[in-house]
């Protein structure tokens, strides 16, 4: 999830869709090629020990290049169908707890979990947009 505060957003928006250009570029990238994904990962991220292992990288990355995009090609969008969709993979891989630890293998419900603000429709609405204050996408853009 990508957020932004809206005076960052206003102040600014050109390096904010440069940014939004080039993640959609890597998500799509991620998608077209997850073996390569998984290298760059390997190559490029500090953290957990996970990052080492590239088996692992290359799995995960094989497993979720589906969901980087829609059907459309569109990345950063989610639906609540999409997000049920999500929350059941982590229920069925058992990744989901409740709050004292204990493991859920399925939510108890995905209604009014969900609530997905409206994008604009401009030629830029391919973009994620996770801020109420969208004005700055209006404006003309090289994206």
């Amino acid at each position: 999830m990508l957020l932004a505060r809206p005076d960052v957003v206003e102040q600014r928006a050109p390096d904010l869709r440069a940014f939004l250009r080039e993640t959609g570029r890597g998500y799509r990238s991620a998608a077209e090629n997850p073996t390569e994904a998984a290298r760059m990962l390997a190559e490029t991220a500090d953290g957990p020990e996970t990052l080492d292992d590239i088996d692992f990288l290359q799995q995960s990355q094989r497993q979720l290049a589906d969901t980087y995009l829609t059907d459309d090609g569109a990345w950063g969008r989610m639906t609540e169908d999409r997000w049920a969709a999500f929350v059941d993979w982590l229920a069925g891989e058992e990744v989901l707890t409740t709050i004292e630890g204990n493991r859920r293998t399925r939510p108890s419900t995905h209604h009014g979990l969900f609530r997905v603000l409206p994008t604009p429709a401009t030629a830029e609405s391919r973009h994620p947009v996770t801020v109420r204050s969208q004005s700055w996408l209006s404006k003309s853009s090289s994206a």
